[in-house]
């Protein structure tokens, strides 16, 4: 399973590229690099956190770290259930 970045996730939810890079007035090609790169400068993501409440776009802090994979692609905590 493939999983995508927390910053292309956050990004898409914040309307893409060209929408968050006009948000955080940083030119296209920076936010792409986030993408591209799968990380956001911490800088950065306190300015989206602001622009996500704004918006209401729901980004909560815990949805700037990586997922977690576990290898088996279930939730950890059903696992340990089971």
């Amino acid at each position: 399973m493939i999983l995508m970045s927390y910053a292309r996730r956050v990004i898409e939810i914040c309307g893409g590229v060209r929408a968050l890079s006009r948000a955080l007035n940083r030119p296209s090609s920076t936010v792409m690099s986030w993408a591209r790169r799968g990380s956001i400068p911490d800088e950065a993501k306190v300015s989206i956190l602001a622009l996500s409440r704004r918006e209401g776009f729901g980004l909560r802090p815990e949805d700037f770290l990586p997922p977690l994979d576990d290898g088996a692609g279930e939730d950890p905590a059903r696992q340990s259930a089971a």
